[in-house]
């Protein structure tokens, strides 16, 4: 009887520990997503803004002024690459739980 209930103790104490660091895990990764959905929102309006600085044309033939119209086109590109990348690994986790991706677009 006594054994019993040590081994209900210790698994008591067990669960108590695990939900406590489940529920601070559950915090670090819904700051991260938080975190993640601003970054997002910041990469698009920079890939906005290159898109309007490089649709006024360049009147000079300067070689270092096509350079730096170079840079800013790589730089949209990278813009670009960068947020698909964050964002194909968010839809890869909604298609594996379609459920919760209703629950957030509800």
């Amino acid at each position: 009887m006594i054994i019993c209930i040590c081994i209900m103790i210790l698994l008591a104490l067990m669960l108590a520990v695990s939900l406590y660091f489940n529920f601070k895990l559950g915090k670090i990764v819904f700051k991260m997503e938080d975190d993640i959905s601003e970054c997002l929102e910041e990469l698009n309006q920079a890939y906005a803004r290159i898109g309007r600085v490089l649709k006024f044309p360049v009147g000079s033939d300067d070689p270092f002024v096509q350079e730096v119209v170079d840079s800013l086109k790589m730089a949209q590109r990278a813009v670009l690459v960068v947020a698909n990348r964050m964002v194909d690994g968010w839809k890869q986790l909604d298609e594996r739980n379609p459920a919760d991706s209703q629950k957030k677009n509800s």
